[in-house]
């Protein structure tokens, strides 16, 4: 078995609707997946997968793709926030060195974030 670590980073630009205790946002953004440790891959699965052309010029480390996504925050005081949002990206795949090849990942990330300020 090959196994890879990957890093994601999103960059966002956030919208609040209101600056009470109970905030909506929407988010609009890029992601940049940058695959890590990745150092090799099983030529056969690779093949199989893609059957319309010879893949031989490997795989890319780098992915990038458009974000957006829905949430609220919810102060619970002063210094505690809670922060829940649905998102849905989607990006060209690492597999993606052909031209021919249109496919893309579409991920659903849904997440929770409780907040706590130093200060």
């Amino acid at each position: 078995t090959r196994r890879s670590s990957d890093l994601r980073i999103p960059w966002q630009v956030n919208y609040k609707f209101s600056t009470k205790k109970f905030t909506p946002f929407i988010s609009v953004g890029v992601t940049t997946n940058i695959r890590i440790n990745y150092t090799e891959y099983i030529p056969a699965l690779v093949s199989y997968l893609t059957i319309d052309s010879e893949y031989g010029k490997g795989m890319t480390l780098l992915q990038a793709g458009i974000n957006s996504g829905l949430g609220f925050e919810y102060s619970i005081s002063p210094k505690v926030t809670i922060n829940t949002e649905v998102e849905y990206e989607r990006a060209v795949r690492f597999f993606g060195m052909y031209n021919t090849d249109k496919t893309n990942n579409h991920n659903l990330i849904i997440q929770a974030t409780l907040l706590y300020r130093i200060k």
